[in-house]
């Protein structure tokens, strides 16, 4: 049984990125309880940025991503777990 979903995640991000507008992969994921929830994370990461919400930025190869809000102000969470599912 799942501990957590991508859906779940897409919104924690969500709320997450809309108040701090740029942070690294790894300090979106230094809360995370385990492998099974840095997984779910990064796929919200993708799924964030299929949607157009997110940029993504790399300065080196192997380096920090650098994850940066780019849908507003505020967190749409019902769009945003809307388009997860799809």
């Amino acid at each position: 049984m799942p501990l957590t979903s991508v859906r779940e995640q897409v919104g924690v991000l969500s709320g997450r990125l809309a108040r701090l507008r740029r942070a690294t992969f790894r300090q979106l994921a230094a809360d995370c309880r385990g492998t099974y929830e840095v997984v779910a994370r990064f796929l919200a990461v993708l799924e964030l940025y299929r949607q157009g919400r997110v940029g993504l930025d790399q300065m080196a190869p192997l380096g920090d991503l650098y994850v940066s809000w780019t849908a507003g102000d505020q967190p749409d969470h019902e769009t945003s777990t809307q388009k997860a599912d799809e």
